[in-house]
């Protein structure tokens, strides 16, 4: 799969460093839902809304990187799950 970054090539390793953060994070929140599912009470699992308000901005944001886009659709849907 050929990756072209829109922007700048210096900014090519710092998309690919933030796709790769941006899947641990999906990766974190999920463990974090599952964990809430299992002790509502474990305020220490509860997700923030303003984490989730930066991921529907990077949706929303047209210029953002597709693969980015997708990552925060992708960590969305598995929270909801």
């Amino acid at each position: 799969m050929h990756f072209e970054h829109k922007k700048h090539p210096f900014l090519l390793n710092y998309s690919y460093a933030f796709i790769r953060l941006l899947a641990t994070l999906g990766e974190y929140l999920f463990y974090a839902a599952t964990q809430v599912d299992e002790d509502p009470s474990g305020s220490a699992w509860r997700i923030d809304s303003n984490c989730l308000n930066y991921l529907l901005h990077l949706i929303r944001n047209t210029e953002e990187d597709e693969i980015v886009r997708f990552y925060a659709c992708k960590t969305i849907e598995n929270i909801a799950s």
